[in-house]
Formats: structure tokens, sequence, C-alpha cells
């Protein structure tokens, strides 16, 4: 513990001849990177003037882990904290994953003598900080699965993970992520221009990003530093469904609005007419012989052999089972599809008939389904959820699950160039480390 240290004053400026604060419990600790430490921080306050009020603020200054103060699972990089004199508050520290060494700083500020109110957001309390102290401990990386840093909270229906080289991975989950050393740290990439979330972005293979968000369309950029907003053509450019980019065509679809084409970068976009209600268009994929194929919500597959210009409406029959939540097409240009009812099925594009494989259990769990279709050198992977062996499949081991070695629900998994995989558990990504 650093009694007002003279470290980077994070919330302003201190004054000790006023409230003061002390550790109680929860300094010098050894714990793995990633990972929440065993003694909760504990801090105590003694309040030097009558109306006994303080405030605590809290963030991580040496580290990219987070804070949380008893809500859920939420950990932030810094958090509020509310107390009386001779009053001891806790909180729990998850730390990064960047270095060893990390630490926190912990400022306390006084009511204003004029407030009575108990203020949540500090609006009643003295700008400049009274007291502070500095809490660090030490973290290594153990082997096995550590959970990443670097983000703080993740959505299982919107993460999304890509690379141009195999090396750099980005993720996206409401915002974009980078990762320069395999997924075990991750920074936000900053000056993405958009006012809700972005839904997806994708590399062609000159390594322009191509990023559609929530809100404004689709932009791009060549050095993330300037972006560009091309959306010429979109009679709506909220609300989308799928995203996909190639170098010579780009499609994109919005809910209620279908689907739009673009074979110039994003100069003009084209609407495609695939039937007179669009419904929602949640997959679309490119046939190696060039056919395009469509999955609309729960009405099926639609395939157009002339770029767009005309579409057909194929009936897959028993090979899905009530909603499609996946669809991927191999190189060699086999369908996959992953639906209800824990099922994937394999179809020729010849005639629609293949081999159906189902993994549903009967029990109280209704929602069993297969996402998260992977085609990567030739092998397939799959996730099947909410089942009694839930978890990553694959065709090369006879359509079984494969033993990663992963303990707990995997929501979603990315597998990496060198094999390994990336999985995300509830709100957090874990990286498998040798």
């Amino acid at each position: 513990m650093i009694l007002n240290s003279a470290c980077e004053d994070i919330f302003g400026s201190d004054d000790s001849s006023h409230a003061t604060i002390e550790v109680v419990a929860g300094d010098k600790q050894n714990g793995h990177l990633g990972s929440t430490l065993n003694i909760p921080i504990k801090i105590k306050g003694h309040a030097k003037n009558s109306n006994g009020r303080l405030m605590l603020k809290c963030k991580t200054f040496q580290g990219n882990g987070g804070l949380n103060d008893g809500i859920g699972d939420i950990y932030e990089s810094s958090l509020k904290k509310l107390l009386t004199d001779g009053e001891t508050v806790s909180f729990t520290w998850r730390l990064g994953c960047d270095q060893e060494n990390q630490k926190i700083k912990i400022y306390v500020h006084e009511r204003r003598s004029d407030e009575k109110g108990f203020y949540d957001n500090g609006s009643g309390y003295n700008e400049q900080a009274s007291d502070s102290l500095i809490i660090e401990s030490n973290g290594t990386l153990k082997k096995g699965w550590n959970r990443s840093a670097g983000y703080y909270r993740l959505d299982p229906s919107r993460i999304k993970i890509r690379s141009f080289d195999g090396q750099t991975l980005f993720m996206i989950n409401n915002y974009l992520y980078r990762s320069d050393d395999g997924g075990l740290n991750w920074e936000k990439v900053e000056g993405v221009p958009h006012n809700g979330y972005l839904f997806d972005a994708q590399f062609n293979s000159q390594g322009t990003l191509y990023v559609l968000t929530s809100d404004n369309g689709v932009c791009y950029t060549n050095d993330f530093e300037n972006w560009e907003f091309i959306n010429n053509g979109f009679v709506k450019d909220n609300n989308p469904t799928c995203f996909l980019v190639r170098d010579e065509v780009m499609y994109v679809s919005f809910y209620g609005e279908g689907i739009y084409k673009t074979v110039n970068q994003g100069k003009f976009w084209e609407k495609l007419h695939v039937k007179n209600n669009p419904g929602s268009i949640n997959h679309i994929a490119c046939h190696p012989n060039g056919d395009i194929y469509l999955v609309e919500d729960y009405q099926g597959l639609w395939v157009s052999k002339d770029q767009g210009a005309l579409w057909k409406l194929i009936y897959l029959n028993s090979y899905v089972n009530y909603k499609i939540e996946d669809f991927k097409i191999d190189d060699k240009g086999f369908l996959y599809f992953g639906s209800h009812g824990a099922s994937i099925s394999k179809l020729s594009p010849e005639n629609y008939e293949g081999e159906i494989h189902i993994y549903f259990y009967n029990n109280t769990r209704n929602n069993q389904f297969v996402n998260n279709i992977t085609i990567e050198n030739g092998e397939v992977y799959y996730l099947v959820n909410n089942m009694h062996y839930p978890g990553i499949y694959s065709i090369a081991n006879n359509w079984q699950l494969i033993d990663i070695n992963f303990k707990g629900q995997i929501d979603f998994f990315y597998r990496k160039a060198d094999g390994n995989f990336l999985v995300l558990k509830e709100n957090g990504l874990y990286y498998y480390n040798e």
C-alpha cells in the first residue's frame, strides 16, 4: 500500500488534512492473470467533518483488469463506492493479462457541507480528493485456460472474430477490439464512426476492413485512422441482419428492407428483389460455382444462379428443424445448416439432399441448436448448444464432441491459425496457454 502517491492524478489532487482511508484487506496478493483475486479489497473510511459522508473512486491504472462492486459479473476499469465514517466497503479485483505487477488507485472525496443527500452520482461531493492510496498485486499466467482481458463484458449473441493475416485478431462485440498476442489481451479500436453498436466487420483480400454498423450503414478503412461511409443506394441503413464481403461483390441486408449488393466497393448499392416481403435474411453465402444463397428467417433457403436477378425458394424438408441458426458452404460446394433440435445437416447443391445429425436430448431445455459452423483447411467444426453434451464438435471426429479440456458451457468459439481455440463462456473470452 502506498499512501498519497505522486503517481498520475486520475480523479484530482490529494488533501490529507480531511478524510482518510485505510486498507483493511486485499493488498499485496498473488493470483493468476485474468482471474479474480481470492481476497476482496476492503477499504475503511474516516471522516473529519460533521456530516460523515464519503465517496470512494477506484480505478485500475496499471494492468487491464477490472473492478466489481458486487453487481453480477460486470467488471469495469473504475467504480464508485459510498460509505460513512468508520464504515468498511469491499469490491473484487479481476487482474488483467498485460503485465505481472498491477495496481489500482483509490481516492476518497468528502461530501460538500451544503449537501444533505446521499448522492450516487458524486454530484454532492468535493471534486478534490482528501486522501488516496494504491493497492497492488502480482499475477502469473497459468497453464491451461485463462480468461483474456481488455474488455469488460461480452454479448454472446453479437460476438464475431476476424483476421486478415491469421495473426492479428479483431473482435466485434458492440465495439471493435484488436489483439496482437493471439487473443489474450484486447484493446478497443477507437474512432470507428457509429452511434449504436457494430454488427460485423470483414476484410477483403487487400486488407481493407468493411464495418457494418447498427445505425449508420457501412464504412471502411485501410489504416484504422480514416473511415469513410459508403451508403449510396440504401433506402434505410439500420437494423442489419447479415453481411458478406468479397473482392468482387459485397452484400448487406436490413430487417424488413431486404438485401443489397454492390459490385464497385460500395459506390452504389443495388437492392435485390427476392420476393414481396423480404422478412429477415439472416445468412448469405456465395457458392464456388457463383450461385448466391440466402437463408431467410423461418422460410428456408433461396438461391440465385444469375447474380441476384431471379430467385428460387428451396424446400429443405426434414433437413432443418424449425429455425436455421447458421449456414456455411465449404470449398467443395457442400451446404451446411445448423438448426434447432440440436441438428446439423450437410447437403449437396445438386439435389439438396444429404445427411442430418441430431443431438437433441429429451429434457426440459428446449432451446437446443447448432451454430458457429466453422470451416478451416477442409475441416468442419460446429457448436452444439444446451443439450446433454454441449460443446465443439467436428466432422473429422466422426461428428462427435472434441475434447479441449474446457469446463463450462461454451457460448462461442474461434479457431485460430495455429489450431488452438478461443472460447466464450458467459461474458468472458478464454485463451489456452500451453
